[in-house]
């Protein structure tokens, strides 16, 4: 077995959920099952039996994600660059290293740039402060806003307490760094995921849950960057939001064991916020994102199979479905519709150990109602994937 393997069973074991004491500490309301009551629980699926419109793909093998540079290991965060700036190329793809090319699991400083067409691979960006990259994520101006788990803590091990959201210019330069030093708050350890949006008045947020183990656990927060700077970079009216508290994983000895919402998926069409929780293997719907000013009830759109461990979730923009992808034994890609119908699901990484799949992105400028382009990273192989999905009718 590869070395850069020996983190994810860790990364994927089940830990307890966040108490209802723990929740009361925060002073908000846990949302349990019953609290939710949207959707019971699902059950089984036949995993492969309909795969629907996941029946018809070309799944290509672009490049190996392994830094040149730096030698950094475990793909994790992918995002489609979205305009040409800088040292970015307009429709690159970046993948942030999780693990650097010793691969202690969080100690990844490097992000790499790929050209899909040719599978060219380069160094774009690597600091200190990108420790442990696990999600990434663009505005329209081609500033990259990354969740980075932190340096080593006070426990000798990465243990998401100096996480923190880095913004980096378009030239792969960090620019500001949102931690609890820079904001004095303490909610950005075990960033991961990340999201951009827009809404329908033009409003944008940036969205992140915090995953770790600290009295933040399992909640999922909103960022409106207003104007402003200081000597750090750092948005003077940068102003937050806690959107809601999600079953999260206690604490535990390492970042790496934490269960919890990871990936995020905005849609500004109903200004609504998907998120995958891998403590309870559910997607949550979060209403009224970009304008609610305190916690809200989050919906369940699915929980149980076929999701084993949701990790990273796109939304696709020519069919309006999720897309969401396993982190567990069986590393599926599942097609999921808003309202929580399953519509297919693929194995992305057949006959491979439990682990392969986390982030994963929509290209939209080669997305339309004839084919979906998305990019997915698998871990155990250190690569990046172009699946190319048919749409046919809903």
């Amino acid at each position: 077995m590869p070395a850069h393997r020996r983190y994810l069973p860790a990364r994927r074991r089940r830990a307890a959920h966040l108490t209802l004491a723990g929740a009361a500490a925060l002073g908000v309301a846990l949302l349990t099952p019953a609290a939710h009551g949207a959707v019971a629980d699902q059950g089984d699926h036949p995993y492969h039996a309909e795969l629907g419109r996941l029946s018809n793909v070309s799944d290509r093998f672009v490049a190996s994600t392994i830094d040149p540079a730096t030698g950094g290991l475990n793909p994790y965060g992918v995002a489609v660059v979205p305009v040409t700036a800088g040292t970015l190329v307009k429709g690159d793809v970046l993948v942030g290293d999780f693990g650097n090319y010793a691969n202690p699991g969080g100690a990844g400083q490097s992000i790499v740039q790929i050209d899909p067409a040719t599978g060219a691979v380069s160094d774009w960006s690597h600091s200190a402060t990108l420790d442990g990259v696990d999600s990434l994520s663009f505005n329209p101006k081609g500033f990259l806003w990354t969740g980075d788990l932190g340096p080593v803590g006070p426990s000798g091990t990465n243990d998401g307490s100096g996480g923190n959201v880095a913004i980096i210019g378009t030239s792969g330069q960090v620019a500001a760094t949102f931690d609890a030093a820079t904001t004095g708050h303490g909610f950005f350890a075990g960033t991961w995921g990340q999201e951009y949006g827009k809404n329908s008045a033009g409003k944008v947020s940036f969205y992140w849950p915090d995953a770790g183990t600290g009295p933040d656990a399992g909640t999922v927060w909103r960022l409106d960057p207003n104007p402003g700077g200081t000597p750090n970079g750092q948005p003077t009216n940068a102003t937050y939001a806690l959107l809601a508290t999600l079953p999260a994983g206690g604490p535990t000895a390492s970042v790496p064991t934490v269960r919890g919402p990871q990936g995020q998926a905005y849609d500004a069409t109903t200004d609504t916020l998907y998120v995958a929780d891998d403590a309870d293997n559910t997607v949550y719907a979060i209403p009224h994102a970009s304008v609610a000013t305190g916690p809200a009830t989050a919906q369940v759109v699915l929980r149980g199979g076929p999701l084993d461990a949701p990790q990273g979730i796109v939304q696709d923009p020519a069919t309006g479905h999720l897309l969401v992808v396993n982190g567990a034994n069986n590393n599926d890609i599942i097609d999921l519709s808003t309202a929580g119908k399953v519509l297919g699901v693929r194995d992305l990484a057949p006959n491979q150990p439990a682990g392969a799949l986390f982030g994963l992105a929509i290209d939209p400028a080669r997305t339309d109602r004839q084919a979906t382009t998305v990019f997915y990273v698998n871990d155990n192989e250190n690569s990046l994937h172009e699946l190319t999905i048919a749409n046919g009718d809903d």
